[in-house]
């Protein structure tokens, strides 16, 4: 018979759940809290927390349970799929479950299906009071979390189900600040010449903090390197560049418009193969990479000479990756930069950015490099979210319950890390007055790309954990 928390995992992945279209998952939840009788309450933004009354025990404060109930929308090219209403299409094989072409929103689903598993099994096992907090739009800003009452929940300990390495337990994370530069050049009429629509496709790409540190290609950044080449050797006026879409994903894929003289096509063919070769050299990880040409009609305006200088220059200035590393130990990450995204809309370039790190000071001073090549090129700035680092608890009695528990269970010890990726749990804790919090999650890999894939007795085993700590707790 097929494990709980996997009957329901394959529920949800039925139902539709970008960030801001997550009504279908929330009236699931309400509903399953209903029909096993559990009250709820839900905040103004979406929040919702789901009282689970003890069993067995009822004289020890609440704990809290928590994910997001949102996940991260990213298809393939070539796949045709509706993220507003489509199922993901989920694949088991090997062990895994993994979606044809798309992201499978194990991230988080994993964790709300071992809430909804826990809310519908709360009468077999001890445990005490419980909060089911289910929170909304952690992919684009943990809007959610921030968004969070002090009043909201009572619980004084949290368990944040995000993590995605078993057996390792989370205990601090980097800030974050996301930033947007937007750019408005002017235009005029294109000249009569050939347009060709160049595609950089088949990069690998993934989670912009924790694949950070990765020989992965970033396709925004790739393109502009690749067209700054390019003038060396040609005349050519710009249509559009656009590339990425998530904030919290390296782009994969990038488009750019160009119109060059008939005669220049063959010598565009020469260069942009010898490009892919450079990049199969500097990305050793992205060996699927791809550059299409394709010919169209074109009757668009064009960047001005003045303002296409400008644009190809700030692309090729902005950096991208790792920044600095902690001193004490290289493996990790203390600051870093996602070029994420950069889409037209209307006559306006917008680029996104997204800065980690464990130091507001140098989260500050990646912004205020960005800032200076903005000013530089006339556009402007602005910071659509930001929140300090997660730092750990130098004595955790959550922690060393869960270490002790998983000693017994797994005959060996836990790992005790800070990871360079956002999470919730240090808002929340921090919201309900600097509560005791530890991240936990069994084995995904790749999120917040279409490579990604859950182990599935990775995800068993860590279910039971959780409901051998909570029994022990109680």
């Amino acid at each position: 018979m097929e494990s709980i928390v996997i009957r329901y995992f394959r529920q949800i992945t039925r139902i539709p759940r970008c960030s801001k279209n997550l009504k279908g998952i929330s009236d699931f939840i309400k509903e399953e809290a209903k029909k096993f009788g559990h009250s709820f309450k839900e905040d103004d933004i979406g929040n919702i927390v789901v009282e689970v009354k003890a069993n067995g025990c009822s004289k020890v404060f609440p704990i809290i349970l928590q994910a997001h109930i949102d996940m991260v929308c990213e298809k393939n090219e070539s796949i045709v799929h509706d993220f507003e209403k489509d199922p993901i299409n989920i694949i088991e094989d090997n062990g895994y479950f993994f979606a044809s072409g798309t992201t499978l929103g194990a991230d988080n689903g994993i964790g709300v299906a071992m809430m909804l598993a826990i809310m519908s099994e709360s009468s077999t096992f001890r445990h005490p009071d419980l909060e089911l907090l289910f929170t909304v739009d952690e992919e684009i800003g943990l809007i959610g979390a921030i968004g969070l009452e002090s009043h909201f929940c009572r619980g004084q300990m949290l368990i944040n189900l995000d993590g995605e390495e078993e057996g390792y337990f989370l205990v601090g994370c980097a800030g974050s600040r996301l930033v947007q530069i937007s750019f408005e050049p002017q235009y005029r009429q294109g000249k009569k010449r050939i347009g060709v629509e160049i595609l950089f496709t088949g990069l690998k790409g993934g989670h912009s903090g924790a694949d950070i540190h990765i020989d992965l290609g970033n396709s925004l950044k790739l393109m502009f390197f690749a067209l700054n080449t390019l003038r060396g050797s040609m005349r050519f006026e710009i249509g559009y560049i656009s590339g990425g879409d998530k904030s919290n994903a390296i782009p994969r894929e990038a488009k750019a418009l160009i119109l060059i003289e008939a005669e220049h096509y063959v010598l565009l063919e020469k260069e942009l193969e010898s490009f892919k070769s450079c990049v199969q050299e500097m990305c050793t990880l992205d060996s699927d990479f791809e550059i299409i040409l394709r010919k169209v009609d074109f009757f668009g305006d064009v960047l001005d000479d003045m303002d296409q200088n400008k644009l190809l220059s700030m692309g090729m200035a902005f950096l991208h990756g790792v920044q600095k590393v902690e001193n004490y130990d290289e493996k990790l990450i203390r600051t870093s930069l996602n070029f994420a995204s950069l889409l037209k809309v209307g006559n306006e370039y917008q680029f996104v950015f997204t800065i980690r790190s464990l130091l507001d000071i140098e989260k500050e001073y990646i912004f205020n490099h960005l800032k200076a090549i903005s000013s530089l090129a006339g556009a402007n700035f602005k910071i659509v979210y930001d929140y300090s680092s997660w730092k750990p608890s130098k004595d955790s009695k959550l922690l060393n319950h869960l270490k002790n528990v998983y000693r017994d269970m797994y005959l060996e010890e836990a790992k005790t890390v800070m990871i360079h990726a956002g999470l919730e749990t240090g808002i929340i804790s921090t919201r309900f007055g600097g509560i005791d919090s530890v991240t936990i999650g069994p084995w995904i890999e790749a999120p917040h790309t279409p490579r990604e894939r859950v182990n599935i007795a990775s995800t068993i085993r860590v279910y039971n954990f959780l409901k051998k700590s909570l029994e022990t707790l109680s």
